[in-house]
């Protein structure tokens, strides 16, 4: 595994939210030529991401949890000699029930990919949509 180093920070000051930020860099490159001469194209990741949660409205008597995200990262692999990085978006809700031994989460994400300028590529991208649901019960 590549070392890694990151930071991260929670702002709470706000009543009923919360907004967190974090940053961290990947070493990949350390781990060319690992195991194979062939191996020769990784290069260093950075991750850098912003999140919000925030008590929305009560719907029967249940308070609704608002969520939002954004995050940016390079992938340790490149295309055609072309750095790769990734930007999502995602919102989502959440509420609890049974004296809050249970929890129901809903995200929706948009993610797209793309390599930089790349005579070899061209504008090459792809997109994704990710509908996760959640569901968790503590006794």
């Amino acid at each position: 595994m590549p070392d890694r180093i990151g930071a991260a920070i929670s702002y709470e000051g706000i009543a009923g939210a919360s907004l967190s930020a974090h940053v961290a860099r990947e070493s990949w490159s350390a781990l060319n030529g690992l195991g194979s001469s062939a191996a020769t194209n990784a290069v260093d990741a950075w991750e850098g991401g912003l999140g919000l949660e925030a008590a929305g409205p009560r719907i029967a008597e249940r308070l609704i949890v608002l969520r939002a995200g954004a995050r940016y990262r390079t992938l340790p692999y490149q295309a055609a000699e072309s750095d790769v990085g990734e930007l999502s978006f995602s919102g989502g809700i959440g509420a609890q029930f049974f004296r809050n031994r249970a929890a129901f989460d809903v995200t929706l994400q948009h993610s797209s990919r793309s390599a930089s300028d790349s005579a070899v590529l061209g504008d090459v991208s792809e997109r994704a949509f990710t509908l996760s649901f959640g569901l968790r019960v503590r006794p």
